[in-house]
Order: structure tokens, then sequence, then C-alpha cells
């Protein structure tokens, strides 16, 4: 691989990792960044742990490495075709070379299965990663593979493949769900109205407050790094979904505005919890209501809302949608769970029995 500028890469958990320009452009989110000169320091991708981050940088390095070559047998095998034409070579040479890189491309499939043979946790974790980092290749392969896995499980067996581990305490479980309405940085940047641009992936704009915008983590870096200057594009959310994403995180912001200011006023009774029959203040109570009547979604919808949640780093939405979907395939038979999870295909029939033949290791 040609030399490169370095890009420095962080963790959720804190590790750097310094790799080619090249490689980090595989992922989109990075690209749009370095295209943008936001790219000064260490990018922080703060949804993605080091193990988990490390195993994406290895299958990009790889695919970059691998295209590398391609490029160059690409550009070796058009120049002796023109000289087959001129009559210099012989045309059993230029089968050689195209025989070569079809030994090639099998020896990337072979690749790829190896690699992506992973335990359940570590796989599920790395689909989530492709998603938020928009490593289109490497979702595709995560993908296909959990669909393989899932194929025969028991419906219990499958919800508890998707399950997403809780590793709080139930103290700082409410701490989080309560952060958004005692964090000042919120009524703050609501009192000031600071605008923020969003744009959907085909283009759709959307003006939201900061305070909503600062909902989306990956947006919220953005600005703190000072990189939102003009429309922070998010190109793997649709206009459909992402105006559903900002409706629920504009609730979210409003209702936790509005106990902030009780909290403030003296408004909230200490002794409400013990007092009251169902152990939560009216506030919460609608609140919940509203997330029922939001969430009451066509199954497509809910998995695009379950990616933007993972992708846009919005945890409480992500909690709430996967909470929707465990309930809606709690007494599914197999096969019509694995019809819910499937990702829409927009091949031809002929295009789809290339991909099949092109990829047997993957349907076996």
């Amino acid at each position: 691989m040609a030399a490169s500028n370095k890009i420095v890469l962080t963790s959720s958990d804190g590790e750097s990792f310094e790799v080619d320009e090249t490689v980090a452009r595989q992922f989109q989110i990075v690209a749009h960044m370095i295209e943008d000169d936001c790219v000064s320091k260490a990018i922080p991708l703060t949804n993605v742990t080091a193990d988990v981050l490390g195993k994406a940088i290895e299958y990009c390095k790889k695919h970059v490495e691998a295209g590398s070559v391609k490029e160059d047998e690409d550009e070796a095998g058009s120049v002796k075709e023109d000289v087959v034409e001129a009559g210099s070579v012989k045309e059993g040479e230029v089968e050689a070379a195209s025989s070569k890189e079809d030994e090639a491309n099998e020896e990337l499939k072979t690749w790829d299965a190896e690699f992506i043979e992973l335990d359940s946790a570590t796989l599920f974790k790395l689909v989530l990663a492709a998603n938020y980092l928009n490593i289109r290749g490497l979702l595709d392969l995560g993908c296909q593979k959990i669909a393989d896995l899932i194929q025969d499980k028991k419906p219990e067996e499958v919800r508890q493949f998707f399950n997403i581990e809780n590793d709080y305490t139930p103290e700082e479980e409410a701490e989080a769900k309560t952060f958004s309405a005692l964090n000042p940085q919120i009524k703050r940047t609501m009192s000031e109205s600071t605008k923020i641009v969003l744009t959907s992936q085909g283009g759709e704009a959307f003006e939201v407050d900061e305070a909503v915008a600062r909902e989306f983590q990956i947006v919220a870096h953005m600005i703190d790094d000072g990189c939102a200057g003009k429309a922070i594009p998010l190109e793997n959310v649709t206009g459909d979904v992402l105006a559903k994403v900002i409706e629920y995180c504009k609730k979210h912001v409003e209702a936790g505005s509005v106990k902030k200011d009780e909290i403030e006023a003296g408004s909230s009774k200490e002794g409400q919890v013990e007092a009251g029959s169902s152990g939560e203040d009216e506030p919460e109570s609608e609140l919940k209501a509203w997330d029922e009547e939001f969430l009451k979604l066509d199954m497509d919808t809910l998995f695009k809302i379950l990616l933007a949640a993972n992708y846009l780093n919005i945890k409480s939405l992500l909690d709430v949608v996967c909470q929707k979907i465990a309930d809606l395939i709690k007494h599914k038979q197999p096969e019509e769970i694995r019809e819910i999870f499937n990702i829409q295909n927009d091949f031809t029939p002929e295009e789809e029995d290339a991909v099949r033949k092109e990829n047997a290791w993957a349907f076996e």
C-alpha cells in the first residue's frame, strides 16, 4: 500500500489507533470529517470499544490492501489488452491474468470467512460498529453471518442473541434516565436557541435547537470540536427516519427542561415515591405514555430507527426501541423472526444468483 497520511482514531475506552488515511476513509463517518478538515487531532469514536475498533481496522486494512493489489492488476491487464490488440502478446496471457484476479478474489473471500468466525457477542458489536462507522462491506458480511447463526434458533435463543447487555446498577440506570433533565447544558442551549442544521441521506435539511442536536452524541462531538459551522451530513439516515428521531429527541429535551425547572422551583415533593402508588411522578408517567405511542410503528420503520439510534448514539432511544422489538418477537416462530430481521434486497434475481455463486461459502 502506497504511503499516505496518518490518522489517529480513539475508541470509547480511550485507546488510540494510528492508521493510514486510505484505511480511515473506509469509515465513511471519518471520511466526511477528513473532507471537512475536522481531523487536526485524534478522531473520537465514542460508540466503539478498542477491541471492536481493532477488528474493524483489521478488516478495512485487508480490503484496502486487496483493492490496491487489484488496482495494480487491472492496470497491468489493461496494458496487456492494448498490446494484444497490437498483436504483440498472446490472448492466453491475458486470460492467465484474469485467472490470477479470480484467485485473488477467492483468497479475499476465504479471509473474510475466517475473519467473521467470532463469538455472537463480538459479532453483534462488530455489526453495530460497522453500521455506526458506515462500513458497508463489513456490515453486509456481519449481517449475513448473523442470519446464518439464527437460522435454526428458537425464539428465546434469538431474543437472547440480540439482547444488549446492561452493565448499569439500578441506581446508575435511574441516574442515566434523568441525566437530560439534570444537565445544565440543556437549559443553557434551550434558552439560547442556537440552531443546528442536520441533513439526511437524501439531502433533506432539518433545523433544530442545539439542545436537540446534542442528543445525537455523534453530533455533540462535532459541535464541541467546532465542526458544526454548516449543515451536518448524516448520510446513514433517511429523511423520514431522521424526522422521527428528531421528534423523539425534541420531546425528551422539552420534558427534561420542564423537570429541571420544577426541581429549581422546589415543586418536586421529596416523599412522592413513598406516597405515590406507582413510584413515579406525573411528568415521567406522561413521557412513558408518549414513548409508547411514539413506538407504535411497523417493524421496518422500527428497525430503521434502531439502526439510526445506534449510528447517532442516542442511548435512550436505542433502549426503548430494542425493548419494543423484543416484545414484538416474543411469540414469533424462527421463520417469522428471520423475516423480521431481513435486510431488503434490491438485486434482480440474476444479480442475486451471481452474488450467491460468488459468496457460496456464506450460504452453506
